[in-house]
């Protein structure tokens, strides 16, 4: 839901997503999580199971919801895949991008992947944008900015009627908003951040429902870290319940995992696409919550003076993190690789608890 919600926001159906690209990542959603044990990469590989074994320990997970989530569409006899009647050719293509989309979400691609958006694909659109405010600007009303007059046209689908007038017309302006048309492969890109906008999306909720979600993940957390210690095997990181204040549902611990990831990802999202502005207000409220149950740990979260972390809409002095805080997470960033984040944006049906929707 919050991926078709995506890219219904954002418009992009108008102009950069076709058919098959639309029906590989909304088959990718449905299925990156199939049959998710509620583990990390990490632990499948350190414990030996038999689907790191499968998978030769890369991308464990992503590649174990993919593999059995094709099996399941497949069916006995092929006679639930509803794709078998394409062309043979087409539904290799669809194939390869829902693997290729599921492997994105795993958390070791994470940086690689925001890096390629950020270089390729927003300058695309922003610049996109900018051109079409352009062609656009004689039906400006004259009290509206701008940037206004972008997010206004993008939500009431100015830009798609306006393209057709170009197409029709001919218009030489038309040869120069070719200009910013994405590749397939930017295509893809934008897919795959769209995915993990989706993914975590929790943190950009109300935070009532955000916390049901923290909740049910810290306790996700909790019973890898039990199993880690039955073990015998190093406990990971947020993991251990028998350590105070230790998981994702304290504020001195979210707090890290939105500044190094989620505000990122997001403003990147938002500046290509204004009308969704929300995500990150909601997602601003959300760590000024968080940063006041931090206080709770008896840290003083600004000992370490101001960082000025550059995360769009936040103080840029009350943006500090406590150097324990930022010591753990540079220290799990720097095993990405190794720590997937399996269970960071999931709630699993072998959970005890459940949530009221």
């Amino acid at each position: 839901q919050r991926f078709a919600t995506l890219i219904n926001l954002s418009r992009l159906r108008d102009w950069a997503i076709g058919d098959s690209d639309l029906l590989a990542a909304l088959i990718a959603a449905i299925l990156h999580d199939y049959l998710h044990p509620g583990t990390s990469n990490t632990f499948q590989v350190q414990v030996g199971s038999v689907a790191a074994q499968v998978h030769n320990g890369k991308h464990v997970l992503e590649n174990h919801s993919t593999m059995k989530g094709l099996l399941l569409l497949k069916g006995q006899d092929n006679d639930t895949n509803f794709l078998s009647t394409l062309p043979r050719a087409k539904r290799h293509e669809i194939r390869e991008a829902v693997v290729d989309l599921i492997l994105a979400t795993d958390m070791s691609a994470h940086f690689t992947l925001l890096s390629a958006f950020k270089a390729k694909v927003l300058p695309k659109i922003q610049g996109r944008h900018a051109y079409m405010a352009q062609v656009l600007e004689p039906a400006r009303p004259g009290r509206m900015s701008r940037v206004s007059w972008v997010v206004e046209a993008v939500k009431n689908s100015v830009y798609k009627n306006s393209e057709r007038h170009l197409r029709r017309s001919r218009s030489s302006k038309m040869e120069g908003l070719n200009a910013f048309s994405l590749s397939p492969q930017e295509t893809r890109l934008l897919l795959k951040l769209a995915l993990k906008c989706a993914d975590i999306g929790h943190v950009t909720v109300a935070h009532d429902m955000h916390t049901l979600w923290v909740r049910s993940l810290q306790e996700e957390f909790y019973r890898q870290g039990d199993c880690e210690r039955t073990a015998k095997i190093p406990i990971s990181f947020l993991c251990d319940r028998a350590r105070p204040r230790n998981g994702p549902a304290f504020g001195e611990n979210q707090l890290g995992f939105l500044d190094f990831i989620c505000f990122p990802m997001y403003t990147s999202w938002v500046e290509c696409f204004p009308c969704m502005e929300e995500l990150l207000s909601n997602l601003r409220r959300n760590r000024r919550i968080w940063e006041v149950d931090a206080m709770k740990s008896g840290k003083n979260i600004f000992e370490e003076g101001p960082q000025k972390l550059e995360i769009a809409g936040v103080s840029k002095e009350s943006c500090d993190i406590t150097h324990r805080l930022t010591k753990s997470w540079v220290h799990a960033v720097a095993k990405i690789s190794k720590f997937s984040g399996g269970s960071t944006s999931s709630f699993h049906a072998h959970s005890k608890q459940s949530l009221p929707f």
